[in-house]
């Protein structure tokens, strides 16, 4: 099971350029930089496809054997169309949204070594915001300064 934060990462992932093969780029989550896959994802051209030829020449057959009921054959075959229409477009939806998912998936599972967590506090973090397995935060602190470099380290003594 995946925690939060590398769900959020994969989640940040999107298609780089256009087409059915993309490169995936995931965001990091401490310092926003990306990290690109090497490797091209994406669905190459599913039984979906085929489907939806099936699909149409079958609304095709029935739509001409409606059109030769007289009177309201043109309506029944219209709304039919319709119905089928819409159908077939959030069918195909669903299934472009699933394979764009996978994908990410696939792609992700390339680059998830490249996010590393900190050996004190877990953070997910890449490479360039890891020193020495530490995050930030955490290497601040192990190196002796504080969040807040600014704030003086006695309350009492505010103004000196």
């Amino acid at each position: 099971m995946m925690s939060d934060t590398l769900n959020r990462i994969m989640e940040s992932g999107y298609p780089q350029g256009s087409g059915p093969q993309a490169k995936y780029v995931f965001s990091c989550p401490t310092c926003g930089a990306q990290v690109i896959s090497q490797n091209s994802y994406g669905a190459a051209a599913s039984s979906g496809t085929l489907q939806n030829i099936l699909s149409t020449g079958a609304q095709q057959g029935l739509s001409r054997l409606l059109w030769r009921i007289p009177i309201i054959g043109s309506v029944l075959a219209s709304v039919l169309g319709g119905l089928v229409s819409t159908h077939l477009g959030q069918r195909q939806a669903q299934n472009m949204q699933q394979q764009q998912d996978g994908a990410r998936r696939q792609a992700f599972d390339e680059v998830r070594s490249r996010f590393a967590p900190c050996t004190t506090c877990g953070a997910l973090t890449c490479a360039s915001c890891s020193d020495d397995g530490l995050c930030r935060a955490c290497a601040e602190k192990a190196k002796g300064g504080t969040q807040d470099a600014g704030a003086p380290k006695d309350p009492t003594k505010m103004w000196d």
